[in-house]
């Protein structure tokens, strides 16, 4: 439990320029970019698909020019493969205007050894990369643990609460994947308190569970001041790390989340338990 809260503490700590600017809206992306993504897929879930089962996947965007190219193929085994484009015919004129596209692919199945993370590089030949995507290919087996759909690593907060936020750690790999994460927000009298979000599970690609712990301890012999010669930072002796209720995230992307905590019969991480709270992704 120890190496689990010194974990979500570092997370934090690297972490708190982010969450300081979390009043400031998200600035998203404006570019035009690429999607790669599955036509079967369950609704918000685009990039998710299950092992040995048939998918048509459809690659689309908008192309720099008004020569869109055509799939060849989507090469490789297990969790590395290359989507290859057509090169450019050979004396055709392309209008240089930006041309919205959508190009499928026959086909296909994933097998088991590509259970996991899928990292797909899209390349187009003569003229080389062109974009990096993900798939997410779950077991044929129901009752196999599922994978998330995103990567959610990275700074959350709710705009309409001005100073709290989430920060999550997530590590995919493969097949494997951990997640954690810090709530950080404050008491009805304005003390600033920290629950840390451990034993996290996916129960579905877009849904993640978990317990919460609030941790406590003494304080440094520290003023704001700094440098302070006189701050001792030995680590407190009697510092406690109590299990304190549940936690559930519903993704319904990569950059919009529900928070909900149920937290019975202990002081409420939120001021109404069970309570909705939407995040956003700090971008």
């Amino acid at each position: 439990m120890n190496s689990l809260l010194i974990s979500c503490v570092r997370v934090f700590l690297s972490a708190l320029p982010l969450l300081l600017a979390a009043g400031a809206p998200a600035q998203a992306n404006a570019a035009d970019g690429f999607q790669l993504r599955s036509l079967s897929a369950e609704p918000g879930t685009p990039q998710v698909l299950r092992a040995g089962v048939p998918v048509v996947l459809e690659f689309s965007g908008v192309w720099r020019d008004s020569c869109v190219p055509t799939v060849l193929a989507l090469e490789g085994t297990g969790r590395q493969r290359v989507l290859r484009l057509a090169p450019r015919p050979s004396g055709s004129g392309c209008a240089a205007v930006l041309t919205p596209f959508a190009r499928r692919l026959e086909p296909l199945r994933f097998a088991d050894d590509s259970i996991g993370v899928v990292k797909v590089v899209v390349v187009e030949a003569n003229a080389g990369w062109v974009s990096a995507h993900e798939l997410v290919v779950l077991s044929a087996n129901p009752a196999a643990t599922p994978i998330s759909a995103f990567n959610v690593d990275g700074s959350w907060f709710d705009p309409t609460r001005s100073g709290s936020g989430l920060l999550l750690q997530h590590r995919r790999a493969g097949a494997q994947e951990s997640l954690s994460g810090i709530w950080f927000n404050f008491t009805p009298s304005g003390d600033s308190r920290w629950h840390v979000l451990g034993a996290a599970r996916w129960v579905t690609p877009s849904r993640a569970e978990g317990l919460v712990y609030r941790a406590s301890g003494q304080p440094y012999g520290c003023t704001a001041e700094s440098p302070n010669p006189d701050c001792v930072f030995t680590p407190a002796a009697n510092a406690e790390v109590d299990t304190v209720g549940l936690f559930s995230i519903e993704f319904e992307g990569a950059d919009r989340a529900e928070l909900r905590f149920s937290l019975p019969g202990q002081i409420s991480v939120d001021p109404v338990p069970g309570r909705s709270i939407w995040l956003q992704k700090l971008q």
